[in-house]
């Protein structure tokens, strides 16, 4: 039998997700500082061996603002792609499987939707209901799922012309067997592959949101708004902005590298 030859992509960025998901889930492991605890004789020192990303305006550590920010920035980016990927490939099942009228509303839905970029719709959609992680994930929610439906509804529209489904059909299975049981594992891997790739998306809005003040709110350490509250001080303590930038950077390349390995790895098997 043979076997599946890992991708050293995948490894690389597996290695490195492994220690920011050790930083979300014990952080303490990692610094003693506390994230929200503020030292006033302490305030805009530079990185040293006591505070190894310095610390802000009101004294608190950075690292450990950062270290504690994986936790918010990582639910972010899980969270707010799972929805959109079940209810996106869901639609786009049903849709191609069904055809006609249900795939044509489908396609409507999704030109009008595609006509706006996906940040400036979401932007809007929070604009409207007001700053707060919870409606950031509903704005997300609402139009995440396109992108999804696209990818499943090009494939599935293929696939159900293949002898497998006529034989489903020909044995008596009913119309929900034939998708979730035979077409859906047969067009999933591209939806999985984009899910993986999606998660640093959505961590991205959410940073951004957070950045413009639309998403976590002070004094929730979160990569975003750490980054927007240093910019007042980026000529004289640039270390506020530039550490988080920099593991934000990082962990989208980590997840990139993870997403484009385990594309390989499927295109191999």
């Amino acid at each position: 039998m043979k076997k599946k030859k890992i991708s050293i992509s995948f490894l690389a960025g597996g290695v490195v997700l492994l220690i920011i998901l050790g930083m979300a889930v014990v952080p303490q492991a990692f610094t003693s500082q506390s994230p929200i605890s503020q030292d006033m004789s302490a305030l805009l020192q530079a990185p040293s061996s006591a505070h190894w990303f310095g610390t802000d305006e009101l004294g608190r550590d950075i690292f450990a603002r950062v270290v504690y920010g994986t936790r918010i920035d990582l639910a972010i980016g899980v969270f707010a792609m799972l929805v959109p990927a079940i209810t996106g490939t869901l639609l786009g099942l049903v849709a191609a499987y069904y055809g006609k009228t249900v795939d044509a509303c489908l396609m409507r839905v999704l030109d009008v939707m595609t006509a706006f970029p996906f940040i400036i719709l979401v932007i809007a959609i929070v604009a409207i209901m007001g700053s707060g992680i919870r409606n950031m994930f509903i704005a997300i929610w609402l139009v995440g799922w396109k992108d999804y439906a696209k990818l499943v509804r090009s494939e599935v529209l293929s696939e159900k012309n293949i002898e497998y489904v006529a034989a489903a059909k020909t044995l008596g299975y009913s119309n929900l067997r034939i998708m979730l049981r035979h077409i859906l594992p047969n067009v999933i891997d591209g939806a999985f592959v984009y899910a993986i790739s999606d998660i640093m998306m959505c961590m991205l809005v959410g940073a951004s949101l957070s950045f413009l003040g639309l998403g976590v709110s002070a004094p929730t350490p979160e990569w975003g708004a750490i980054i927007s509250g240093g910019r007042t001080f980026i000529t004289r303590a640039w270390w506020i902005s530039v550490f988080p930038g920099i593991v934000l950077a990082v962990t989208g390349v980590a997840i990139s590298l993870v997403g484009k390995g385990t594309a390989d790895m499927m295109k191999g098997r």
